[in-house]
């Protein structure tokens, strides 16, 4: 037997159903919540995979992966440019 209040609420697996109006109140869980604005990268961020390419680009050019070293190059300098015009305005 249980001690403490006889009266106490007890768990139950089940959730209890509410009125119509409760569960139209409910949060509704986006699933793709990326998709409704589009996410902004910081100078921390920018930073962090500038550092990764310039590595990356070391690393496809010593195994002479020129396709993937061009394409990392080009993120790279895009990258440079977003983060000056970010700086001046």
């Amino acid at each position: 037997m249980r001690a403490g209040d006889p009266d106490a609420p007890r768990f139950t697996p089940h959730r209890e159903r509410g009125t119509v109006e409760a569960q139209q109140d409910a949060v509704v869980a986006e699933f793709q919540p990326h998709l409704a604005e589009p996410p902004a990268i910081d100078a921390t961020e920018i930073g962090l995979l500038r550092l990764f390419l310039r590595r990356y680009v070391t690393d496809c050019a010593r195994r002479r992966r020129y396709a993937s070293m061009n394409g990392a190059v080009r993120l790279f300098a895009e990258l440079g440019v977003t983060r000056s015009a970010g700086r001046r305005g």
